[in-house]
């Protein structure tokens, strides 16, 4: 999937309100710590605006995480890998050894479809 700029402000603006709430910060708290404001802070969230170079280090250095953290769209990522165990699932179901019963294998195929789902 190719990023426009508003989507990656969407990825970076839950992201960081996510990584936020996982240290039990507020936005108060976050901005005391990163030298910013609370509106700075709200504005980040709600994609109003992009940190500068200095407020996005202080921000990956207080909460301590990577900066990928804030930029992957993990919605994105877990629906990929759930694809991905999908597949091999079924390569598995399908290689299984014929003396396995032909309902088994139906039941692991309907599984397989309800992982996609969730």
């Amino acid at each position: 999937m190719i990023y426009t700029e508003l989507d990656l402000l969407d990825v970076f603006s839950k992201n960081l309100k996510i990584q936020r709430l996982k240290k039990h910060y507020s936005q108060e708290k976050l901005a005391d710590l990163t030298n910013t404001t609370v509106v700075t802070i709200s504005n980040y969230e709600r994609g109003e605006s992009w940190p500068s170079s200095r407020s996005l280090a202080a921000i990956i250095d207080v909460l301590k995480i990577s900066p990928y953290e804030l930029f992957i769209d993990t919605d994105q990522e877990i629906a990929k890998i759930k694809m991905e165990f999908k597949e091999q699932f079924l390569k598995i179901v399908d290689s299984m050894d014929e003396h396995v019963e032909y309902g088994s294998k139906r039941n692991l195929r309907k599984r397989a479809k309800k992982i996609q789902k969730k």
